[in-house]
C-alpha cells in the first residue's frame, strides 16, 4: 500500500525546517477543532451538563482543582489515597490497576548502573510543598 500524493504533503507536517502552509494549517485547525468538540461533548454528557455552560468555560485553561470544582468538572478534591479509599467504602474489597511508563533501552541496559527513582519518589518532593499545583486525573467509565 502506497501513500497518496495528499498523504505524503502532510509527512513533513509541523517540520520546524519550513513555514506551515495554508493546507497544513487547515489540516492541524481540523484536529484542534475536532478534539474540542469531543472534549465539550463529554463533559457535557459526563458531568450532565449542557453544551452551553461548558462552553462558557471550555476555552483552552488548565483549571486549578478549586476551578475544576467550582464550574462542576470534578466532584471533590482529594489525594489519590482518600479516593481509593472512598472507592472501597463504597464498592467493597476493589483492586487497582497502575500503569507505568516502560523503560527506554537505555534505562533497562543501565538499570543496575544507576537507580530510575519511582513516580513515588519523583512526585513526593512537590507534595511535601504546600500548595503547590499538580497536574492529576483519572478517568473512569
Amino acid at each position: 500500500m502506497r501513500a497518496g500524493e495528499e498523504q505524503r504533503d502532510h509527512v513533513k507536517l509541523m517540520s520546524p525546517y519550513k513555514p506551515a502552509s495554508e493546507k497544513e494549517i487547515a489540516v492541524l485547525q481540523e484536529l484542534v477543532d475536532t478534539h474540542y468538540e469531543r472534549f465539550v461533548r463529554f463533559v457535557s454528557e459526563g458531568r450532565n451538563l449542557s453544551r452551553e455552560e461548558v462552553l462558557e468555560f471550555a476555552d483552552g485553561r488548565i483549571f486549578t482543582p478549586e476551578r475544576a470544582l467550582e464550574y462542576g468538572l470534578v466532584d471533590k478534591i482529594a489525594h489519590v489515597d482518600g479516593v481509593y479509599d472512598d472507592i472501597r467504602n463504597a464498592h467493597g474489597d476493589v483492586s487497582f490497576v497502575r500503569y507505568d511508563r516502560l523503560p527506554t533501552l537505555m534505562e533497562t541496559l543501565m538499570h543496575g548502573v544507576s537507580h530510575r527513582p519511582s513516580f513515588e519518589e519523583r512526585l513526593l518532593p512537590y507534595l511535601a510543598q504546600e500548595g503547590t499545583p499538580l497536574v492529576l486525573y483519572m478517568f473512569v467509565k
